[in-house]
């Protein structure tokens, strides 16, 4: 099922199930002066929906699923931005806001490039990859994956679900906070090159795994 359509306002842009065990995000953009921020958020549904949001009538929402895959691409189609020696900029660079709910038990991936991302209420599995932006993971289960090349990072689990935490981020520019339930038990990896590190938690122990990487920010790590 493939939409394109001209988003003017905030627009839902119909729903489809998902038979299947994830889904998967996707953000592409035509050039670097279009921006972009990626909200997921967790419902009751099984079925996906996605909203676009924006006041710019040179970008294109357009929606391709296939099974369990949701694909969501911003094309921008107006005049280029332009900038003299990096300092004056003209042309049009409004941005795009996609909400995509997702549901709340599916194992969610989102890909997105020079994006923010944030995720809220999936307590399914989270994979996030950004090449630059930052990435929050809110109200989220044990399972939680952050790869971004430039930007801060927060992840909060809210519930184990029973299983031990698995949670691993990394990134290269930017500070890493992450919390997790009270009486966790995990064994805890943190690293950064420049910045300092705060962990509730010690090295810990047990059936869990907490890796935390940055080369330039701060790190904090807590529990309640």
């Amino acid at each position: 099922m493939s939409i394109f359509a001209v988003v003017l306002a905030a627009a839902t842009l119909t729903s489809a199930p998902v038979p299947g065990s994830g889904v998967l995000v996707t953000t592409v953009k035509a050039n670097n002066w279009v921006g972009v921020h990626v909200s997921v958020v967790g419902w009751a549904k099984n079925e996906v929906d996605v909203e676009a949001q924006t006041p710019n009538p040179n970008v294109r929402a357009r929606i391709d699923r296939t099974g369990n895959v949701t694909r969501v691409t911003a094309v921008y189609t107006g005049p280029h931005n332009t900038a003299f020696f990096g300092l004056f900029h003209w042309g049009d660079h409004k941005g795009v806001k996609w909400i995509v709910h997702v549901p709340a038990t599916k194992t969610v991936t989102v890909r997105s490039v020079n994006a923010g991302v944030s995720v809220d209420g999936v307590r399914g599995a989270v994979d996030v990859g950004t090449d630059n932006g930052g990435v929050s993971v809110d109200h989220a289960g044990p399972d939680v994956r952050v790869r971004t090349d430039n930007g801060g990072v927060s992840v909060n689990v809210a519930s184990l679900e029973g299983k031990p935490v698995a949670i691993d981020v990394h990134t290269d520019n930017g500070g890493v906070n992450v919390r997790v339930p009270k009486g966790t038990r995990a064994r805890v990896e943190t690293a950064t090159s420049n910045g300092a590190v705060s962990n509730a938690l010690g090295n810990g122990s047990g059936p869990g795994t907490i890796t935390v990487k940055t080369s330039n920010g701060g790190i904090g790590i807590s529990a309640g």
